[in-house]
């Protein structure tokens, strides 16, 4: 009797971006293209409510990187860390609020950022993992 073995690999559509999913529906961060289309997501108006992101790898960031949400469009998710490390975190500019997240309405757990720079401009709310935290 021949077994067939079936991998069966989840996608799934958020605005214009595609994320892999784990099997109880989280979105899946495992590059560093991933976690900028997050980023993108949320800042273009989605607060994300009742929907969960997993960080799939540790990642390295190159350049440049805007923070996730802003002060109109608040993060409401869930972001699980899982223990990966994002490394080379870079956030320079003038923003209201600044950090990997900038603001955050949600739940953020058991993310490492390793060499992180945050120079912000204004005189404002800043913090490496998230610049105001209200979750």
């Amino acid at each position: 009797m021949n077994k067939f073995i079936f991998d069966l690999q989840r996608f799934a559509k958020l605005g214009n971006y595609t994320f892999d999913t784990d099997s109880n529906g989280a979105y899946l961060i495992k590059s560093e293209q991933d976690l900028r289309n997050f980023s993108s997501y949320v800042r273009e108006g989605n607060r994300c409510e009742n929907l969960t992101f997993k960080l799939a790898n540790d990642i390295t960031l190159n350049g440049k990187f805007e923070p996730i949400g802003n002060e109109l469009c608040h993060f409401e998710g869930t972001f699980l860390g899982e223990g990966k490390t994002i490394s080379g975190l870079s956030i320079t500019g003038e923003y209201i609020q600044a950090g990997l997240f900038a603001y955050n309405e949600g739940t953020i757990s058991g993310v490492k950022l390793y060499q992180a720079t945050i120079k912000n401009n204004r005189r404002s709310f800043v913090g490496a993992i998230t610049g105001y935290n209200y979750g």
